[in-house]
């Protein structure tokens, strides 16, 4: 195939996956900028439920934990507390329930004042609201898995269409300047030819990483072997306790001790997991560890992690912590 031929051919390419695969990144870009400031829009939006008046320290754990499972004694759990980020925000405690008999599951979330231990609301589905709504339009355009398949498709497109404009943009040899020039006098489908190739190849690197951590979010179980194969990943091993029948689990401010005993930053938590099932938590970039419920320390990691979401597995409290500065000040748990 001739050069022209090709050039011919990657412009159908180009052309075609730039107006589908852009219009996707179009909403994807919008949704993910809002979910920025997504605290601060639930906040904003939700002010006595999502804002509190600072008195004092925080209650402990147990007592946050007990004012939760009072506020929905119909589920078990909670399978997560996750902390404010600043000293006004609420604990944010969430159960799983189950759906009619489809075998679906919400998501329910609610929220207690750390400083009183007191519910101010127990009634908040992921998905109902107005951030958790953006969320999932962002992530999977409101069709679950369908949606998780056809967003990560379109990034690999977007990869695809960048990686075809570069390629038609390069300049030959001795016409350097010419490619990353402007010229205001040419007529104006010159200008905006011009104007579309500079800020592409300025914002093609820019473009590429969105693109590449967007399909990495969506198809994780295919992207993580694939760079294991090329780059040294640490392994992180799955933590189980034992659980013997006629024993409780310990307490969490028992945990949370334990947890504060062997890591330096274990006095700024964001998330406390324990659930007798597998469920899923947010987690930080930072510090993150193991504590079986039998009181002992499966394992705690110094790094953090780029993912959005961790698993909590069976038995366990699963910990992520954040560096002093990352966090509010007074924000530990008691």
């Amino acid at each position: 195939m001739s050069r022209k031929a090709r050039q011919k051919l990657w412009w159908s390419v180009h052309w075609w996956l730039g107006l589908w695969a852009g219009s996707v990144f179009v909403l994807s870009g919008l949704t993910g900028s809002a979910l920025v400031f997504y605290q601060a829009i639930d906040e904003w939006l939700n002010p006595e439920r999502r804002t509190v008046v600072v008195s004092g320290p925080y209650r402990s754990f147990d007592d946050m934990v007990a004012a939760a499972r009072a506020a929905r004694p119909d589920l078990p759990g909670p399978y997560g507390l996750f902390l404010p980020g600043d000293r006004t925000g609420v604990v944010e405690a969430w159960f799983k329930a189950p759906v009619g008999e489809t075998g679906h599951i919400q998501d329910i979330e609610v929220t207690i004042d750390p400083y009183r231990a007191e519910v101010l609301s127990r009634d908040r589905i992921w998905g109902q609201t107005v951030v958790s709504f953006i969320y999932e339009l962002h992530k999977a355009w409101l069709l679950d898995e369908v949606g998780e398949a056809v967003v990560g498709c379109a990034g690999l497109l977007l990869v695809l269409s960048i990686g075809s404009g570069l390629y038609l943009w390069w300049p030959k040899a001795g016409r350097y300047r010419q490619a990353i020039t402007f010229n205001p006098r040419g007529t104006r489908s010159r200008r905006y030819y011009d104007a579309h190739k500079l800020t592409g190849v300025a914002g093609s690197l820019m473009l590429l990483v969105l693109a590449g951590t967007g399909v990495y979010l969506e198809f994780p179980n295919y992207i993580v072997p694939l760079v294991k194969a090329v780059l040294p990943v640490p392994v992180e091993i799955e933590r189980h306790s034992t659980v013997t029948l006629g024993t409780r689990p310990i307490p969490v401010d028992r945990a949370v001790a334990i947890a504060r005993r062997r890591s330096k930053w274990a006095t700024h938590f964001r998330s406390v997991c324990a659930s007798p099932k597998k469920s899923v938590a947010p987690a930080a970039t930072a510090s993150s560890g193991w504590i079986n419920i039998a009181g002992r320390c499966c394992t705690c990691r110094i790094g953090g992690s780029s993912r959005l979401a961790r698993q909590c597995w069976p038995g366990s409290f699963r910990f992520t912590t954040a560096k002093p500065s990352d966090s509010p000040a007074g924000g530990s748990s008691s």
